[in-house]
């Protein structure tokens, strides 16, 4: 585990041990959330393109206690596996809408949903796909606006045929991402 992750990890434990025991849960109506996070992205094997950490800034609005809606950018840096590797950068921007199961508790599991475009720059050329996702996770309360949140989602991500794909010929593409962050939540009733 890199330098970095560990500090991430370290500060997140932290923050649960200091204000965990004072934490107070609720979905707030019209309230707005912020959530920068990071994680792990795991290609799809088809692509020959190396696993590696992924960061992400997540900006949602809570319609209901259950139901709210978000928008994301999510940034992966990468290789081509293999001799001659070359660099990819993969940015994925997705508005979804995210179902909470326990908006009043502490511990509030959640189901997500969404759309989305996933940009493949390599060495200054761009090809651009149409994804969807599902996914599934929960946040935890450390206090009445902060919640550390764990996201796991699967990506299926159609190849548009535009003559310039990274991709081999297989139209659709699976890929997974592990995310944790803080959710900060501003006003709402």
């Amino acid at each position: 585990m890199n330098g970095f992750v560990k500090k991430i990890v370290l500060l997140l434990v932290m923050s649960t041990l200091l204000v965990g025991g004072s934490a107070l849960a609720e979905n707030r109506i019209g309230s707005v959330t912020i959530t920068p996070m990071v994680g792990y992205h795991v290609f799809d094997g088809g692509l020959d393109l190396d696993n590696g950490l992924a960061y992400g800034l997540a900006m949602g609005y809570n319609m209901t206690p259950n139901w709210a809606i978000e928008g994301d950018v999510r940034y992966t840096p990468t290789e081509s596996e293999g001799p001659g590797s070359i660099d990819v950068d993969l940015l994925t921007v997705s508005v979804g809408g995210l179902y909470h199961f326990n908006p009043a508790e502490v511990y509030n599991p959640y189901l997500s949903f969404g759309l989305g475009l996933a940009v493949y720059e390599v060495t200054g050329s761009d090809d651009e796909d149409v994804f969807g996702y599902y996914g599934a996770g929960v946040k935890y309360s450390l206090n009445k606006t902060t919640a550390l949140r764990l996201d796991l989602r699967h990506l299926l991500d159609y190849r548009s045929d535009n003559g310039s794909s990274v991709h081999d010929d297989t139209k659709w593409r699976h890929h997974f991402q592990g995310m944790a962050g803080l959710t900060f939540q501003f006003d709402g009733k």
